[in-house]
């Protein structure tokens, strides 16, 4: 079994089952997350506070970016999900 970890910001599901076919996989699961965990995340101020650090210490973009997210999840703009996906025919197996 071959897993791939990777982060990925979406406003609507149906352009990337789209283009997860049009790669050959499907999805074999959608779970979002925090329909079933409590989601741990720092305060607005603290969020701030790092994003500022980050930038003026030069830190990698993705760093600030997963700052960001926090602060989007705090508001309700955004969830976590899990996809479990696999190739067409596996699915079809």
């Amino acid at each position: 079994m071959r897993s791939l970890h990777f982060s990925l910001l979406l406003q609507r599901a149906l352009p990337l089952e789209t283009m997860l076919h049009a790669a050959g996989l499907s999805v074999l699961a959608w779970v979002v997350l925090s329909e079933h965990y409590h989601v741990l995340t720092r305060s607005d101020e603290e969020c701030d506070r790092l994003s500022h650090a980050y930038r003026l210490d030069g830190v990698h973009r993705g760093y600030i970016g997963g700052i960001l997210l926090e602060k989007f999840y705090n508001r309700g703009w955004v969830d976590y999900v899990l996809l479990v996906l696999t190739l067409h025919r596996a699915a079809s197996r």
